[in-house]
């Protein structure tokens, strides 16, 4: 029964502290329409700050949800700031290199014997520009990676700081080893199969625009396939499948690298299928290593 009286009395104050806040903002509300005509702006921003104390005093509740918006908000936006200002200098210093670097990608075709035309008046340039906007992106993935995961740090436990960190840097660090991969060992092997394949039929002149889309879809799909460890932590982490499944499926997965490879790859070299498969091969037993030291530690 006291329990009841006293929680009548809080009630009782929390209303008529609230009626109070209402009747000074009717109050001040009227003074300030009585002298309109004559306002000035001292009395606007005045005005505005009376208005904002008088909102913040009726909740406390609302105050501290109000300024972690507006904090949040402020935070977003610097980083944001950040984040495009890094990808202006990335682009114009790649811009600076990128006939450069368009001449370092040709290198792999005219190894093989391929030599290059321009179709169109400005294809060069915009294929240039078309690099230098991907080496851009790539420069920066870091940058939004590291403020993306700062901005969602102060909102998320320990536990899931010590998950999503290792993940996140791994990540980078396997797409970017697949990017080299492609570059340096299967993107030579694939265009030597392709001009072997073609040698006595046409003559082998590649349009750049073309040749670079062609090489651009190699390095990003060789860059996704070695996120394989990376999509076995999550597939274990929600539960979807335990480490001891991923053990048991071994023999498939290397049955299953082995089509893919020879799919992109079709040659009838051994040396050649086994530099393809035997990445993926390794990143899966990877990924299982990976997935059993995250279940047991994290």
């Amino acid at each position: 029964m006291l329990l009841m009286i006293t929680s009548y009395h809080d009630n009782a104050g929390v209303k008529s502290q609230t009626k109070c806040y209402i009747h000074t903002y009717k109050t001040t509300k009227l003074n300030l329409k009585k002298i309109s005509n004559k306002t000035s702006p001292f009395l606007n921003l005045r005005k505005k700050k009376l208005n904002q104390r008088i909102v913040i005093q009726s909740s406390n509740s609302n105050t501290s949800d109000f300024f972690d918006a507006n904090e949040h908000l402020q935070e977003l936006k610097e980083r944001l700031i950040i984040t495009s200002s890094s990808l202006v200098i990335s682009l114009i210093l790649n811009l600076t290199y990128a006939k450069d670097i368009l001449l370092e990608f040709e290198l792999n075709a005219i190894k093989n014997n391929f030599s290059f035309l321009q179709i169109n008046p400005g294809e060069f340039f915009f294929t240039s520009f078309e690099l230098a906007s991907f080496f851009s992106l790539a420069c920066i993935v870091p940058t939004i990676i590291y403020h993306f995961f700062m901005y969602l740090l102060p909102g998320i436990t320990k536990k899931e700081r010590l998950f999503l960190f290792p993940v996140l840097s791994c990540s980078i660090i396997l797409f970017f080893a697949g990017i080299i991969f492609s570059f340096y060992i299967l993107s030579p092997y694939a265009l030597k199969f392709f001009y072997n394949y073609s040698m006595g039929s046409i003559e082998s002149t590649l349009s750049i625009k073309f040749y670079f889309d062609f090489f651009l879809y190699i390095l990003l799909i060789t860059g996704l396939s070695f996120q394989i460890p990376i999509f076995q932590l999550l597939i274990v982490k929600l539960k979807i499948c335990t480490v001891e499944d991923l053990k048991k499926t071994w023999k498939w997965f290397i049955l299953l690298a082995t089509t893919l490879s020879a799919v992109v790859t079709p040659t009838t070299d051994p040396i050649t299928l086994c530099l393809t498969c035997a990445p993926l091969v390794l990143l899966y037993l990877f990924g299982i290593k990976l997935s059993n030291h995250v279940v047991n530690q994290i």
